[in-house]
């Protein structure tokens, strides 16, 4: 569990704080795999409300200014390969989740994409009356991703600066 009640709320307080003073934004960051599968989406949504609940407390300066998830769900590889469309689709609802509890709520919703998301045809996926690839389904339901394009080296045809630019 994500604890950020008192007193272990008081050590986030102050980073937000000194990074608030530095003209940094911070948002608050977790995630896990299973998340994806519907029956543990209640631990991430108990995770924004602990967010939500330490911000309620906290002066402007301390608070989070958003949350981040880092639910990589092609990591659970039997299932993944067995059920794709059945983790992708419980990753997109739970973004949807998160992002319905954030209406009311200044706190923007990031997320991790793997760069090769939109690279597969057989991953587009029909959620919410649309045919989609996941990044664009998760696009349309997120403030902001953060494209993972994890290398040894930067430059060259699959190099990261290569990859991302392509998710431009």
């Amino acid at each position: 569990a994500y604890d950020l009640r008192p007193p272990m709320d008081q050590g986030y307080r102050q980073f937000n704080r000194l990074a608030h003073q530095a003209g940094i934004s911070v948002h608050a960051l977790a995630g896990d795999p299973r998340w994806g599968k519907p029956q543990y989406h209640h631990v991430p949504l108990e995770w924004v409300e602990s967010v939500q609940r330490l911000n309620a407390a906290a002066p402007e300066e301390e608070q989070f200014d958003g949350v981040h998830s880092d639910v990589e769900v092609y990591l659970l590889s039997k299932t993944w390969k067995e059920q794709p469309a059945f983790l992708l689709g419980g990753y997109l609802d739970l973004n949807a989740k998160i992002a319905q509890m954030l209406i009311q709520d200044p706190m923007t919703l990031g997320v991790d994409i793997p760069f090769w998301f939109d690279d597969d045809p057989s991953y587009r996926i029909l959620w919410h009356g649309s045919v989609k690839d996941p990044t664009q389904h998760t696009l349309d339901t997120v403030d902001t991703v953060t494209v993972m394009a994890y290398r040894n080296f930067a430059e060259g045809d699959d190099g990261t600066i290569h990859l991302v630019s392509l998710e431009m």
